[in-house]
């Protein structure tokens, strides 16, 4: 079935029509229902339109906005109580907060002993060790890999041994005795 263009006008008159009475005929049963009980239809309480804390909320149920001077139905009863609210914020953005300050890394708490160098397995295997001595005191035999206190031993040579502790690379010698 089509409609002529002129048919077709009148009808979305005529919807037009009804959806703007609904919706008045909505307005209308809901407005009472907007009013604080025992208040005067033109009277506005100035403790109640300012001062509030209004939160919208997402689809999520998340607060999207907080507001201490939030809009409520006694700032459009008394148009006074709203004209001196700002409507518009700065135009620039705040300066970004300052990086945070680098913690420097704790000092590495393990002394290397000795090492015992051997060659490796035939399938390419490292058996080399080394002996550390430990933040708790205990001495401890360590091949490349392991971690030991919050350190990865790297390699293992006949006289140092390479760490990698908080992202930096350090090289241990032999304590004097």
């Amino acid at each position: 079935m089509t409609l002529s263009i002129r048919t077709q006008r009148r009808f979305y008159h005529a919807l037009t029509m009804v959806c703007g009475l609904g919706m008045a005929a909505v307005w209308a049963t809901a407005w009472p229902s907007l009013r604080k009980p025992g208040a005067e239809p033109g009277s506005a309480d100035p403790s109640s339109s300012t001062a509030r804390t209004s939160t919208a909320l997402d689809h999520a149920g998340q607060p999207l906005l907080q507001t201490e001077d939030a809009l409520t139905l006694d700032t459009f009863r008394d148009p006074a109580v709203g004209w001196d609210r700002p409507l518009r914020g700065p135009l620039y953005d705040p300066p970004p907060p300052p990086p945070p300050e680098a913690v420097p890394p704790p000092p590495l708490r393990i002394k290397l002993l000795g090492t015992i160098i051997e060659p490796p397995l035939e399938n390419g295997q490292e058996t080399s060790q080394a002996i550390l001595l430990t933040a708790s005191g205990q001495v401890e035999l360590h091949r490349v890999g392991a971690a030991i206190d919050d350190a990865t031993l790297i390699s293992i040579d006949h006289d140092a041994v390479i760490v990698r502790f908080h992202g930096q690379t350090l090289t241990l010698h032999p304590a004097a005795q």
